[in-house]
């Protein structure tokens, strides 16, 4: 893969578990201010509808990230003349990206709803700050072990 490719695919990745923390944080705040939590409360299997929640989530998270892809590959392809990418390469870079994510989508919903907005996108900015720095030498080695890095170093170049 070209260099401007992994570039992207990181950057896009480093943004993802802040993206995540906000969204998780909307739909806590939305279900908030529907009277307080009480649709969600009041339903019998509680876990039922926050799962609900979750894999609408996931489903937009998918929708967007295969969207962005598929967008980059053929501009990409459009705009570089000596370019030899395939729109496979990128769907499967961002379905490893989605892949990654499931987790973080998980932890970020429950924090939106156990300590409310504000510690969502905090939490979601210290994942995107902290995935950012396994990219460097300092994340190497450990990067398997840190859930926010993983929506970028799975197609990291061995190089």
């Amino acid at each position: 893969m070209s260099a401007k490719i992994i570039v992207f695919f990181e950057s896009f990745g480093a943004g993802f578990p802040i993206l995540i923390g906000i969204f998780a944080a909307d739909v806590a705040e939305h279900e908030q201010n529907a009277g307080c939590f009480q649709n969600l409360l009041s339903q019998p299997r509680k876990t039922t509808a926050f799962l609900s929640k979750v894999i609408l989530l996931l489903l937009l998270g998918l929708f967007s990230v295969v969207l962005t892809a598929v967008i980059f590959g053929a501009g990409f392809r459009a705009i570089a003349d000596d370019c030899n990418i395939r729109i496979i390469t990128c769907l499967t870079a961002a379905l490893m990206m989605w892949f990654g994510s499931i987790p973080l989508y998980m932890v970020q919903m429950i924090i939106a709803f156990t300590f409310g907005k504000g510690a969502s996108v905090g939490t979601g900015l210290f994942a995107g700050s902290l995935g950012a720095l396994m990219l460097t030498d300092l994340g190497r080695l450990v990067w398997e072990y840190v859930p926010p890095s993983w929506t970028r170093e799975k197609y990291r170049s061995p190089i």
